[in-house]
């Protein structure tokens, strides 16, 4: 299953984050909260909450990504999406249960 970035959309809202080890959001905008994008740049977004601008990395943001199944991009809550998520971790636990037989670091 493929994945494609949600690209946020100027006049919307996006979600903040504050990343673990760089990039730290700067002070009056917390971690989880909604504000409104007003630009974006490289990287770069500016941001407005309460009539105030920030300019923070992208970084920041918590992105929303689409989902190919068959032919077709569906968001994350979708039950094609869901389905898929389900037998891949079902094949996951499989193989974890069943591992090879032959290894290939024995054969010459």
């Amino acid at each position: 299953m493929r994945i494609r970035e949600i690209t946020p959309r100027i006049g919307g809202t996006v979600t903040l984050k504050q990343p673990e080890n760089s990039y730290f959001l700067p002070d009056g905008l917390a971690d989880g909260e909604t504000v409104k994008l007003l630009a974006q740049e490289y990287r770069t977004m500016i941001v407005e909450k309460d009539g105030q601008q920030w300019s923070i990395s992208s970084l920041c943001v918590i992105h929303e990504y689409l989902y190919e199944v068959g032919d077709r991009w569906l968001p994350k809550n979708h039950p094609r999406v869901l389905a898929e998520n389900q037998i891949e971790e079902r094949r996951v636990a499989w193989r974890k249960k069943h591992p090879p037989r032959v290894s290939f670091a024995d054969v010459k």
